[in-house]
């Protein structure tokens, strides 16, 4: 998914500047830098690392809608396990689930916080359990399971998705 932010990001900068470089302003300034530059001096565009300065701001944005969402809502423990699920793209189990989602702002409270993280999950249609290699693993439910897990030598099923009832865990037959 980042790679397709970026993709796009690149591609509206790309228009942005062919459409700065169409201005008549533009044209003027450049004949000017030009001129200068035949003259012995330095152009004023200079190199501009872009690719610094739009990591800067893209983190500045990022920061910005972090501080927000932190004074306004705290994550619920199914919302922050979900984000974690969708950044890791792969089958998580529960301790490093449970982690991910403390990182992300989740309130995880009790004698036994990952009792308590398991049961909030498991009462969430928005999740399910997969077994493979005597561990569960969590994922969600629609997302398609990524092709290493499809490929790999163990008693993960294929169709597991399609025939696992809605709720509860999914088991290798």
């Amino acid at each position: 998914m980042e790679a397709e932010w970026i993709d796009r990001a690149r591609q509206l900068r790309a228009e942005a500047w062919e459409a700065v470089q169409a201005t008549s302003a533009f044209v003027a300034f450049k004949k000017f830098d030009d001129l200068v530059v035949d003259m012995g001096g330095t152009t004023a565009l200079g190199e501009v690392d872009v690719a610094a300065t739009w990591k800067a701001t893209t983190q500045r944005a990022m920061e910005a809608v972090a501080r927000r969402l932190s004074e306004t809502k705290k994550l619920s423990q199914a919302e922050a396990a979900e984000v974690a699920l969708m950044q890791r793209r792969e089958p998580t189990p529960i301790g490093l689930l449970l982690e991910a989602a403390i990182e992300r702002g989740a309130e995880i409270r009790g004698t036994d916080p990952l009792a308590n993280f398991r049961s909030a999950l498991s009462k969430d249609d928005r999740f399910y359990v997969l077994r493979r290699n005597n561990m569960h693993f969590w994922w969600l439910k629609g997302e398609q399971v990524p092709p290493a897990w499809h490929n790999a030598s163990d008693e993960y099923p294929k169709d597991v998705i399609e025939d696992r009832p809605n709720g509860g865990e999914a088991e290798a037959t």
